[in-house]
């Protein structure tokens, strides 16, 4: 039986979707951080304040890439307390209990935090889509 055709440049092929797939988790990366920036500027106006601690640690992490998966996160709480607080257990008390605050609310991260889900996956796809 005699050849049809001859499929030639398959490693090549191989080579350039492995290429992509890296370049699309270091852009879906860059996104990420993007929004997670994003997040933390939203958070900072509702952070309540007492000795502006707590306002003053909000931080984004460094974004982490591995083979497959692209981190980062949005944290209040450092390593320094004030008034004999542990950084952690105080922000999440701040965040979680209902108290009054004369500037401030509590669930100041996890409302900027969902409000930014509504979207996020086509904002980060978008990114990645123009960038390639």
């Amino acid at each position: 039986m005699a050849d049809l055709f001859e499929l030639s440049g398959i490693d090549a092929l191989q080579q350039r979707l492995q290429t992509l797939a890296q370049e699309a988790l270091f852009l879906g990366g860059l996104a990420l951080q993007q929004e997670a920036d994003a997040i933390l500027d939203a958070s900072q106006p509702l952070v309540p304040v007492d000795t502006g601690s707590l306002k003053a640690s909000g931080k984004v992490d460094p974004l982490t890439l591995t083979a497959s998966m692209a981190q980062t996160a949005v944290r209040y709480g450092g390593t320094e307390g004030v008034q004999g607080r542990i950084p952690e257990q105080y922000a999440y008390w701040v965040h979680t209990i209902v108290r009054p605050h004369r500037i401030g609310q509590h669930h100041f991260l996890s409302e900027p935090l969902f409000a930014a889900t509504s979207g996020m996956l086509a904002r980060i796809a978008d990114q990645i889509r123009n960038a390639l």
